[in-house]
């Protein structure tokens, strides 16, 4: 059975991508590794014959995506339970695989084997550290918002200005002959960026006083 075959478009043959996703979804259930699992073809967008999507499962997706000039198919897997913002890009550890078939150049049951080894089961460690990240990050964006209600209590003369999607606060304070700038983390640390001003000698004893006993940062 082709997938590829000439269209009034494109003589020279085009990839019959919702036949070749909806067979493809038939042949990975199939395979009957995790029956507790089924694909499903995903409603098309705009563009069905680029892109078709296939869900793993309640979250994790496959993109199905045809090149016509290579005759070739493309497929890539992707957390859609975790925010982009929320992806740390940069650890290569979190990177998932993707492959490229030619869908005319094996059975559809042999491709399905080789997507699920080369994407499905060789991303599984990775989307686990991109959901573990992004719920790292959420529990950041929570625990400054506890922060900064305990900061303002404390301090209520210091404007806070709340960054929720950076995880931190700017602080702001001028008043009496001082002025001070910084941020405040979602772990209760204080950065400070610029400090300045006069102060008595007993406020300034204070302040070394507690400045001393703070523990060095870790490298």
């Amino acid at each position: 059975m082709s997938y590829i075959a000439p269209t009034e478009r494109d003589p020279r043959g085009a990839i019959d991508l919702p036949r070749f996703a909806a067979d493809l979804v038939k042949a990975l259930n199939a395979l009957d590794t995790n029956p507790a699992i089924e694909c499903k073809l995903a409603p098309a967008g705009d563009y069905p014959n680029e892109r078709q999507k296939i869900a793993l499962d309640g979250s994790t997706e496959l993109w199905v995506s045809a090149d016509n000039w290579k005759k070739r198919v493309s497929v890539s897997i992707h957390a859609g339970d975790v925010p982009w913002d929320d992806r740390n890009t940069y650890n290569k550890d979190h990177h998932t695989e993707s492959a490229k078939v030619n869908p005319d150049g094996r059975s559809i049951k042999t491709i399905a084997r080789d997507i699920k080894r080369r994407v499905i089961d060789a991303s599984a460690a990775a989307l686990k550290l991109q959901r573990d990240h992004a719920s790292a990050m959420a529990a950041n964006r929570t625990s400054i918002k506890v922060r900064v209600a305990a900061f303002a209590k404390a301090c209520p003369a210091v404007s806070i200005t709340v960054h929720e999607r950076e995880q931190n606060a700017s602080l702001y304070y001028n008043s009496n002959g001082a002025y001070l700038s910084g941020t405040l983390s979602h772990d209760g640390s204080v950065r400070m960026r610029d400090v300045s001003g006069r102060l008595d000698g007993h406020k300034m004893a204070k302040l070394i006083a507690l400045l001393s006993t703070q523990q060095p940062e870790s490298k």
